[in-house]
């Protein structure tokens, strides 16, 4: 593998990190943390194991399997709704910045083709 190729990677995977940590410092910074989505957790959890179990990826399957357990146990946290209040300020970084990480994202992609 070319070297270019690996420095181009390691670059944009840095990228979408630093991308991902503006966002979560925005998030810390205005106070805002809602409560997590159990129901999510697990679908997304379900997901996982059953893509691990078909693919014989451990690390998919047991990641899947504890999303899909904590996701269970908190079964009476479904129904929840998850309200925050955000300001059209915060709207407009937070889509800035999704922009900006598609962005990342899509020309990774093309790179990589």
């Amino acid at each position: 593998m070319d070297i270019t190729i690996v420095l181009a990677a390691l670059g944009m995977a840095s990228g979408v990190l630093a991308i991902f940590l503006a966002i979560m410092a925005f998030e810390v910074t205005k106070g805002l943390k809602p409560d997590p989505d159990y129901h999510t957790l697990f679908w997304l959890g379900f997901l996982l194991l059953v893509i691990g179990a078909f693919l014989n990826y451990q690390i998919l399957t047991i990641s899947g399997f504890l999303l899909f357990v904590i996701g269970l146990l908190n079964e009476e946290n479904w129904k929840k709704k998850r309200t925050v209040h955000v300001s059209k300020e915060d709207q407009d970084f937070r889509a800035l910045l999704t922009s900006v990480l598609a962005f990342v994202i899509i020309v990774m992609i093309s790179l990589s083709l």
